[in-house]
Order: C-alpha cells, then structure tokens, then sequence
C-alpha cells in the first residue's frame, strides 16, 4: 500500500515522504484477542464454506491469483527557464512499469510507458518556445506502450495493444505480435508476427487506411558465438500530402502529392564473436521496394587485458530516399528527400585504473555525385576525451573533452572539462564548463553560436530505490543568456 501512496502522490507532483514515513515508522504489535472458539464461529458463518480446510483452500487460490509484482520507475521532473526577461515552468511526468503477473494458470504482463508534460506556453519566434508548444494546450500527454503480454510455457505467446518495434527499423504501432518458439526445430530459433497500424507523435496525419504486417526471426549459427536475424515489414500509408515542403533551398524541390504509399523494407542483420572473444564483428543490410537501402558494417577489437579497444565502422545509404512511407523515413515530410551518402568512423580507447583515453575520428562523403545543401554535407568530425580517475583519495574525476567539424564552407570546434566528486557514497557533485563555436539545443530544438556553458549537477541516493538530482545550467550565446534550474526525483520499484 505504501508504493501505492507514493505513485499516486508523485503523479500530482507532491511529495512521497507520507508513504516512505508509513514504511519507516514502527507499526505496533496485533493484540490478539481471539480464542479457539472465535475462530470456529467464524468459520461456521462463512456462506458455503463448512471447515478450516475449505477456507485455507479458498485463501490459498486468492493469494495466487493476486500475485502481482511490479517492476520500473516513476520520474518526476521539474524545469524553470529564464532568458532576457521571458521565464517558461515545466513539469515532465515519465512512468514506465511492468505489472508482472506469476501465479494462476496464465502468467504475464503488463507494460506501461507514457509521458505527460505541462508547460507554461511560449509563442512562436519566443526565445524559450520548444517543440512542445506545438501542441494545442498547456498539458500533453504521449503514451508510448500500453500493452498485455502472456508468458506461458508453451511455444506461443502474444502481445496485445501498443507496443514498440525494436528491431531493424523503430516505431510505434498499436496491434498484436505474436511470439513463436522454435527451439525444437532448431537451436535458438525464434520468430514473432506483427501486425496493426502505425503510430506517429507529432504529426496530423490521418490514420485512416494505415497498416502494417511483418515477421521477425532469430537464430544461431552453429554456436552461440554467431547470431542471426531476419526481418520483412510491409506498411500502407495514405499520405496527405505536403502543399508546401520545407525543403532545402539550395536543392532542387520537391513535390509530395497526396498518394497511397506500399512500402516494402527487408533487413539481414548478424553478429559474430571470434573463439578468443577478442573480435566482435557486426553487419547489416537491408532492402526497400527490393532494391538496396543500407549497410552497417562494425568491427572492434579488445586486447586480453581490456585495456585498448579498436573500433572500426562504415555505414552506406544506396538510394535516394524519397516518397516512401513516414515511419520508415521521417526526415523525408521535412526535408523533401535523402542523398545517398557514407560514413567512416574509427574509434581508439585506453582504459587504466587511473584514467580512461579515447580519441575518434569521422568521414561522411556523399555517393553519385551528390551535391551538397543545408540538410546534406560532406564532413570531418573528431573528438577526443581525457579523464583522471580517483583524485583526492578516490573521490574525484576529472574529465577533458575536444570535439570538432569541419566542411568546406565552415568549420566548428568545442572544448569543456568537468569534475565529478562523490562527496559520500551516495552523494556525487558535478560542474563543467564549455565553450562551442555552434551548438544545438535539443530540447529547445534551436542552434546557438559562441556559447560559454556553464553547469551545476548533485545527484542523491535518497533512499534504496529513489533518487533525487538538481542541476543549474546557464548558456550565454552572442544574442541572450539561458538560465535552466531543475530538479529530479526518481522513484524505482
């Protein structure tokens, strides 16, 4: 009853000391009062129960079928931004958990995974305005998994409501998904069905005539070393079309009528850990409409020690992307089209008992004679971080960190450090201060230039399965100074 409290407080934003002083308080002992000959008159007015045995029976089977666990966190966060006289509140209330159901004949779950934000607005053109103030009205909610899974011994299982596809390519969609195992036919074998209709946030896109269809398999290669998977989706959208595109005015535009799209995408992905385990080796390539959209290509190596590790990456995108489903490409309703294009990247690490080195460096080069816009660059991009660990007796680290761009129109360059001490064992205090030639701010989803940072961090294991953090963030850019204050509180159960 306690966790209950808590859930139910921290959803109206108030505190959960009520439900922590309930569990810590002494609970006085039960005065029993009760004699043999109580009991048996109770027993006896129990409709159509007539012995101790049927009753133990009766509870026995209501303790089973109410025998739920749960599993996940509740976070609570609150924000106050102040820039140049304009100030914005905001609260994000962040719940995902697993009802986690093991008795009975049918055990399962439930998953839960939503977010509800209210803010203070801002109009467009605000310095504060973000991408929340989109949305009509103050208080938004974003329900990202709802849905009820069964869990048997069988070979078979389901899913049922909305759910997360986590394989080759990402999204939401509401339907069903059904879990096949096939371990007797072959080790490690599994498959899973899906099916529904796709799930998009922040568009106005009509669902109607939306579906999608797919399957999934998994497997081994002869030892558990090598893993395998093969996925094929199908999705029909109806789009409405864009009058209007924001494209790249430096790119030829481009015209999205009102059509029906049928999409087909097909992806190989394997992994493979040589016999030493000293290389792991990825691929992935995938296909839509039948002709070839990506390859991911990874290698890292790691000495016996674990000290140096190599990485070594290419990724290829073949096609021009362009008039094909939203889910499967949602940059293209924003920017019109995707060149083809590749990216090398290698990355070196040494990790000691007393500091941890990493430098990596980046190439992005455009395919068939691709010509480069606003949206589409060739680039270098390089970082490297230092950190000394253990400083003060084990209590502080410090960290260096360089990081740049480079392309034949501009280039961009940062430089910051940050401290981080563990004042006690759960309690750790950080601050860093950086400098950027050009920055991107995610939340605010704004680009800033000559931007001095400087932040503020304390996070607090306030108890076992909750934390509490506070931060002070300050951005002083060529045009105004940002000013973010926020707390945290994170409840795990």
């Amino acid at each position: 009853m306690a966790r209950v409290l808590a859930f139910v407080l921290l959803a109206l934003g108030g505190s959960c000391s009520t439900a922590w002083a309930q569990d810590d308080a002494p609970q006085e002992e039960p005065v029993d009062t009760e004699t043999p000959a109580t009991d048996a008159a109770e027993v006896d007015t129990v409709e159509g129960v007539s012995t101790e045995e049927e009753l133990a029976a009766m509870e026995t089977g209501r303790e089973k079928a109410l025998e739920w666990e749960v599993e996940g966190y509740l976070n609570n966060r609150w924000r106050y931004q102040n820039a140049d006289g304009e100030n914005k509140f905001i609260w994000f209330l962040d719940l995902a958990a697993d009802f986690v159901h093991k008795g009975g004949d049918l055990p399962g779950r439930v998953r839960v995974n939503g977010r509800l934000v209210a803010q203070s607005g801002s109009d467009v053109g605000d310095l504060l305005y973000n991408t929340w103030d989109t949305f009509s009205g103050a208080v938004n909610g974003r329900l990202y998994e709802l849905y009820v899974q069964t869990e048997s011994k069988g070979n078979v299982n389901g899913r049922l409501g909305r759910m997360f596809y986590e394989e080759g390519t990402w999204m939401h969609f509401d339907g069903g998904r059904l879990d096949l195992d096939l371990k007797d036919t072959s080790p490690g074998l599994q498959a899973y069905l899906v099916g529904g209709v796709p799930v998009r946030f922040g568009d106005n896109n009509n669902r109607n005539g939306n579906w999608l269809v797919g399957g999934v398999f998994k497997g081994q290669i002869e030892t558990p070393r090598t893993r395998w998977r093969l996925e094929y989706l199908h999705i029909s959208e109806e789009f409405e079309g864009i009058n209007d595109p924001v494209v790249d005015p430096v790119s030829q535009p481009v015209s999205l009528p009102a059509e029906q799209f049928d999409d087909d995408w097909m992806g190989a992905t394997i992994w493979h850990r040589t016999e030493d385990k000293r290389l792991s080796l990825f691929g992935r390539l995938s296909t839509l409409n039948w002709q070839l959209n990506e390859l991911h290509l990874r290698g890292r190596w790691r000495t016996d020690d674990g000290k140096w590790t190599v990485l070594g990456e290419w990724y290829q995108m073949f096609e021009r992307l362009i008039d094909v489903v939203n889910d499967l490409t949602p940059y293209v309703p924003m920017l019109g089209s995707y060149e083809p294009f590749g990216r090398l990247t290698g990355r070196v690490t040494y990790r000691d008992p007393k500091w941890i080195a990493q430098a990596g460096l980046s190439y992005r080069t455009l395919l068939d004679d691709g010509i480069e816009s606003l949206f589409n660059h060739e680039y270098v991009n390089y970082y490297f971080t230092f950190t000394r660990l253990d400083l003060e007796q084990g209590k502080l680290d410090a960290t260096f960190t360089a990081t740049g761009y480079s392309t034949d129109q501009n280039e961009t360059h940062a430089v910051g450090g940050s401290l981080d001490y563990r004042l006690q064992v759960d309690l750790t205090l950080s601050t860093g201060l950086d400098y950027s030639l050009w920055k991107y701010d995610y939340f605010r989803d704004t680009e800033h230039e000559d931007v001095w940072s400087f932040w503020f961090r304390t996070q607090w294991k306030f108890k076992q399965n909750t934390t509490v953090e506070g931060f002070v963030e300050i951005d002083d850019d060529r045009f105004a100074t940002y000013t973010t204050l926020g707390l945290r509180v994170t409840l795990r159960f």
